[in-house]
């Protein structure tokens, strides 16, 4: 029973204290955190998928202008928490992997910040 409390306590505080799991998370994208300062924008969010693969789009904005948060270092730190890879970073895309999936982080516009977000890859 101490046992229990302890591992209790320990997955509670995990919970708690770890900066990918105090967020709230990208609608239709379940385990990809929304970034503090960003908003989903709601209009452009795609998802489609089929029994043998599956397509995943979120966009992203900043939602007070000139707040300047730092999507690829957020991400970069973030995302390997929830099982993505860091693959490599190219001009304004962040690609990820996991499994069968792809994710790619690529920033649209810098003023206000707006990030492109997609996953895809096998069921």
């Amino acid at each position: 029973m101490k046992n229990l409390l302890r591992l209790s306590a320990f997955f509670t505080l995990l919970l708690f204290c770890n900066p990918a799991f105090s967020d709230s998370f990208i609608e239709g994208m379940d385990d990809i955190p929304l970034m503090p300062g960003m908003k989903q924008l709601q209009s452009d969010t795609i998802s489609f998928g089929n029994a043998d693969s599956h397509f995943l789009e979120a966009v992203l904005e900043e939602e007070n202008v000139g707040s300047n948060p730092s999507y690829a270092q957020y991400y970069k730190e973030t995302l390997p928490q929830l099982g993505w890879e860091f693959q490599k970073e190219e001009s304004r895309k962040l690609i990820f992997y996991r499994g069968e999936e792809t994710l790619e982080i690529t920033r649209e516009y810098a003023k206000p910040l707006t990030i492109r977000i997609n996953i895809f890859g096998e069921n």
